[in-house]
């Protein structure tokens, strides 16, 4: 039935609906083709970015790196037994979730230092990212010191919430 041949005409010559598919597909990936040529080939003005300095950067990669040991060491803090004491069991009982948070909050220290950058609050940048630096590593230090160790720590059964 689908490859039935359709004649139009008495003078046209017959072709099956599968070359008929074909060419509508070709016209119509030409037409889009053509369509986006003069936008592809059009050079896109370079428009003025925010650069963070070097300080910037270092502070921001001290951040980003406190999150990532912050979500660490949570982890191992569970693994031991021991309570999250600040944040939701959603968030602290499940890897994929510690890590999106901690990520998203990172992330959203870039923007908060762009956009401060951006209207010349240079100085404001910097305080805050020295402050969520410090506060960061504060508790990745916390966690750290009150972590059993690991002799201990085999004594010990993981948090439960660990396994919902």
């Amino acid at each position: 039935m689908r490859d039935r041949i359709v004649c139009w005409t008495a003078a046209s010559s017959c072709s099956t609906r599968k070359k008929q598919a074909w060419h509508i597909r070709i016209s119509l990936i030409l037409l889009l083709f053509c369509g986006a040529l003069p936008t592809l080939g059009a050079q896109i003005p370079d428009a003025p970015q925010p650069r963070l300095p070097l300080t910037d950067k270092i502070l921001l990669g001290v951040v980003a790196a406190g999150r990532a040991g912050d979500a660490i060491s949570t982890h191992q803090f569970l693994v031991a037994g021991q309570e999250e004491g600040s944040l939701p069991n959603w968030v602290a009982c499940r890897q994929p979730n510690m890590w999106t948070y901690s990520m998203t909050l990172a992330a959203g220290q870039v923007q908060l230092s762009r956009l401060l950058i951006r209207y010349k609050h240079r100085r404001i940048a910097r305080t805050i990212e020295m402050i969520h630096a410090a506060v960061i590593w504060e508790a990745v230090i916390h966690n750290e010191r009150i972590l059993p160790g690991p002799k201990i720590r085999a004594q010990f059964q993981p948090n439960p919430c660990l396994f919902r």
